[in-house]
Protein backbone atom coordinates (compact mmCIF):
# COMPACT_ATOMS: atom_id res chain seq x y z
CA UNK A 1 0.00 0.00 0.00
CA UNK A 2 1.43 3.36 -0.98
CA UNK A 3 1.30 5.76 1.96
CA UNK A 4 2.68 8.80 0.15
CA UNK A 5 0.38 11.85 0.22
CA UNK A 6 -2.53 9.91 1.68
CA UNK A 7 -4.17 10.29 5.06
CA UNK A 8 -5.69 7.46 7.04
CA UNK A 9 -7.77 6.97 10.14
CA UNK A 10 -6.88 4.02 12.37
CA UNK A 11 -8.86 2.36 15.13
CA UNK A 12 -6.67 0.47 17.58
CA UNK A 13 -7.93 -2.56 19.52
CA UNK A 14 -6.37 -3.96 22.68
CA UNK A 15 -6.39 -7.42 24.30
CA UNK A 16 -9.17 -8.09 26.81
CA UNK A 17 -6.59 -8.44 29.58
CA UNK A 18 -5.70 -4.75 29.29
CA UNK A 19 -9.34 -3.66 29.72
CA UNK A 20 -8.82 -0.69 27.39
CA UNK A 21 -11.41 0.64 25.00
CA UNK A 22 -10.58 0.96 21.28
CA UNK A 23 -8.95 4.26 20.34
CA UNK A 24 -9.30 6.25 17.13
CA UNK A 25 -6.34 8.09 15.61
CA UNK A 26 -6.82 10.50 12.72
CA UNK A 27 -4.56 11.97 10.03
CA UNK A 28 -2.08 9.08 9.92
CA UNK A 29 0.27 9.39 6.96
CA UNK A 30 2.79 6.62 7.69
CA UNK A 31 1.30 3.19 8.42
CA UNK A 32 4.68 1.58 9.21
CA UNK A 33 5.49 4.18 11.84
CA UNK A 34 1.97 3.93 13.25
CA UNK A 35 2.38 0.15 13.52
CA UNK A 36 5.49 0.65 15.69
CA UNK A 37 3.50 3.07 17.85
CA UNK A 38 0.64 0.55 18.19
CA UNK A 39 3.10 -2.14 19.29
CA UNK A 40 4.44 0.16 22.02
CA UNK A 41 0.86 0.72 23.19
CA UNK A 42 0.43 -3.09 23.40
CA UNK A 43 -2.31 -3.12 20.76
CA UNK A 44 -3.58 -6.41 19.42
CA UNK A 45 -4.45 -5.02 15.97
CA UNK A 46 -5.70 -1.91 14.22
CA UNK A 47 -8.01 -1.22 11.31
CA UNK A 48 -6.99 1.26 8.62
CA UNK A 49 -9.55 3.44 6.84
CA UNK A 50 -9.21 6.04 4.10
CA UNK A 51 -9.70 9.48 5.61
CA UNK A 52 -11.20 10.79 2.38
CA UNK A 53 -13.74 8.03 1.68
CA UNK A 54 -14.02 6.29 5.10
CA UNK A 55 -13.49 3.02 3.23
CA UNK A 56 -11.95 0.10 5.14
CA UNK A 57 -8.49 -0.66 3.73
CA UNK A 58 -6.93 -3.35 5.90
CA UNK A 59 -6.49 -4.87 9.35
CA UNK A 60 -2.93 -4.90 10.68
CA UNK A 61 -1.98 -7.29 13.47
CA UNK A 62 0.89 -6.15 15.65
CA UNK A 63 3.74 -8.46 16.61
CA UNK A 64 3.07 -8.07 20.31
CA UNK A 65 0.70 -10.52 21.92
CA UNK A 66 -1.09 -10.09 25.23
CA UNK A 67 1.17 -10.85 28.15
CA UNK A 68 4.37 -10.78 26.10
CA UNK A 69 7.27 -9.07 27.84
CA UNK A 70 9.35 -6.48 26.12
Amino acid sequence: MSNRNKLFTCIVFFPDELARRPRKYRNINNISRFERFAEKEEALYFNVYSKKTNEFIQRVYTNKKAGQAG
